[in-house]
């Protein structure tokens, strides 16, 4: 559930908005690739806009090189008061900028003095529609920098119990981390199969998966279906050396470097501290048998 707001500009010369007209001088950018990483750029269509100092969910706004007859706007429920906050602030600046005089808000029609009671209304909508998230299992939050896997019942609890800081609090923390979010790339083994490969570099620390997962909303090219892979690897990236090292199966990979001992980081992924150069050749030179079909021990790949 999102609210969408359309602002026409209002000016009989019409002035194409600047970027900083929706930064306001504090806020960040960026798109989002397939996985729904924070990809820093700026690209024509959808991107999010969001405070780096309260990362939540942010705002969706459409852009183009020549925004100036109107722009949409979009926040969805489930995100923070500072990601509604910042919707209606930056509603108030372009209606400014453009000297629009009125605003659509979900279909209709509202104007500047409406925005703080907009703003409150939305507020209490939001962590009503938290507090009725009733489903057992995991949501997936697509947070402003990276999805986040989140228990609906500790979401429920934010919304029953007003805890509008300790959400913002959460999602922040997270998302503020400087770690890589690993996703696996995915590679086609013959006609039929697929598989994907988790990257794993020295000296990083890494968001990494308790579990594989299938790319989501990635289409097998063949049969328009959902792509599942046949299985999945883990691949030993070394800086020094900048090659592969190795490359083992993913479930040999959690056993092998203790991943279920890692701190956790949300409800499906572990904070895996970075593995220093050692730690890394190690792992390769370990006595594991290779996902393509051969025992190999300190085998070099460039895979």
């Amino acid at each position: 559930m999102s609210i969408k707001v359309t602002i026409k500009n209002g000016q009989l010369l019409r002035k194409p908005l600047k970027l900083t007209d929706l930064t306001m001088g504090k806020y960040a950018y960026g798109s989002l690739d397939g996985n729904w990483r924070n990809t820093g750029e700026l690209v024509e269509g959808y991107n999010v806009l969001y405070d780096p100092n309260r990362i939540g969910r942010g705002i969706e706004f459409s852009w183009s090189k020549n925004v100036k007859d109107k722009i949409e706007l979009h926040v969805n429920f489930i995100s923070t008061k500072y990601d509604m906050e910042m919707f209606y602030k930056v509603i108030r600046n372009i209606l400014h900028v453009w000297k629009a005089k009125s605003f659509e808000h979900d279909g209709e029609t509202y104007h500047e003095e409406d925005l703080n009671e907009l703003c409150q209304l939305q507020r209490e909508l939001n962590l009503r529609y938290m507090s009725e998230l009733k489903q057992d299992g995991v949501m997936i939050v697509f947070g402003a920098m990276f999805p986040i896997s989140v228990k609906y019942e500790k979401l429920a609890n934010y919304g029953m119990s007003h805890d509008e800081e300790g959400y913002a609090d959460y999602l922040h923390e997270l998302q503020s981390q400087d770690a890589y979010y690993a996703v696996p790339i995915i590679y086609q083994l013959n006609e039929e199969e697929f598989f994907g490969s988790y990257s794993v570099t020295a000296t990083t620390d890494i968001i990494f998966p308790k579990q594989a997962m299938n790319p989501v909303m990635t289409t097998n090219p063949k049969t328009g279906e959902p792509l599942e892979c046949s299985f999945f690897v883990v691949t030993l990236v070394s800086l020094e050396q900048r090659q592969t090292v190795g490359t083992m199966s993913f479930d040999e990979f959690i056993a092998k470097a203790k991943i279920m001992e890692c701190p956790e980081f949300d409800e499906t992924h572990v904070l895996l501290k970075g593995l220093s150069e050692e730690e890394l050749q190690a792992l390769a030179e370990s006595e594991h048998r290779d996902p393509f079909g051969k025992i190999c021990q300190g085998d070099k790949q460039n895979f």
